[in-house]
């Protein structure tokens, strides 16, 4: 079987993330917020449920059981093999809290989408009470609880019976963009910060611009994202010449927005501008953005943009 990675949020109708009570596969709950389109969305548990079960494509939810996350181990009445090895197409469980009584937490649950090696792999997610209802994440084995917080504990994958040990991805649209494989070719200045998180964990979905209150070359921007003390950083600058900076890699995230979740999904941008209100940017520094933008798309198969002025709408790119 040829494995098909999901890097888009599940479309409108289909049945494996819609509950039996609108006429789909699922018995998990509705999401919070819920999903328009999926209303099992968004939740870990009812996505991964769905996802599981779409991946053997059965006609209905055949495996796992939607109860809290972190007991997805035990609800396993099918007897479907676990253990601590990333496989294809897995269900990866973690506890919440101490207990698995739900009051120090409900745990969470991911699903396996590409295997880079024993101790990276790239999953797909959904979130109760997350106002983005899907997202691909880059996971690292570290200290074995695979990028969860402190409050959770890793308790291994469930493998999925429809997926075989040498199955492959067969369209890995994140082999080639959308995790930073490459820097702009319009750079004119690099000048490497060390203030940034690498690698990213999240594929490379929108940009965030934002205006320096300065007329400041690309050189003093890089002077200013220098200092450890300084905690800051963008992935790109430009100058009022026009010229375009790099202090983050594309592969990296930068500490741009205040933001942590919307910097692991953006290339952020800084732009040369007035000290006052409207900001004014010269028109050689605006028209280096455009063609700084048109070649980020290209390059992360970022389909269109949409101007959004509102700091409220940071991070969520699909509203």
């Amino acid at each position: 079987m040829a494995f098909k990675m999901r890097t888009t949020r599940p479309e409108a109708g289909n049945k494996y993330y819609i509950t039996r009570a609108n006429g789909g596969y699922s018995y998990a709950i509705k999401g919070s917020p819920t999903d328009s389109k999926c209303d099992v969305l968004s939740n870990c548990v009812g996505y991964a449920y769905g996802r599981f079960n779409e991946i053997g494509n059965w006609g209905y939810c055949k495996y796992l059981s939607p109860v809290n996350a972190e007991r997805f181990m035990e609800y396993n009445n099918t007897g479907i093999p676990v253990g601590q090895v990333p496989k294809l197409g897995a269900c990866m469980v973690w506890q919440g809290g101490a207990t698995k009584k739900g009051s120090d937490g409900v745990g969470h649950v991911a699903i396996v989408e590409k295997v880079i090696s024993p101790t990276e792999i790239i999953t797909s997610e959904s979130g109760w009470g997350s106002r983005n209802p899907f997202w691909n994440a880059t996971r690292k084995k570290g200290n074995g609880n695979w990028g969860a917080g402190a409050g959770y504990k890793f308790l291994g994958f469930i493998y999925n019976p429809a997926v075989k040990d040498d199955d492959t991805v067969d369209n890995d649209p994140m082999a080639g963009y959308g995790y930073g494989k490459t820097n702009s070719p319009l750079v004119n200045y690099t000048k490497i910060s060390p203030n940034k998180t690498s690698p990213r964990n999240h594929v490379i979905d929108t940009v965030t611009i934002h205006c320096v209150v300065g007329q400041c070359s690309v050189e003093a921007l890089g002077n200013i994202f220098a200092p450890t003390s300084k905690q800051a950083s963008s992935n790109y600058g430009i100058g009022p010449d026009g010229r375009i900076g790099m202090y983050v890699e594309e592969k990296d995230r930068s500490w741009c927005s205040s933001n942590g979740a919307n910097d692991n999904r953006a290339i952020t941008i800084e732009v040369a501008s007035d000290t006052t209100s409207p900001y004014k940017v010269t028109d050689a520094a605006f028209n280096s953005l455009i063609k700084l933008l048109a070649d980020i798309c290209k390059r992360n198969n970022i389909k269109s943009l949409k101007w959004k002025a509102d700091k409220n709408l940071i991070g969520h790119p699909e509203e």
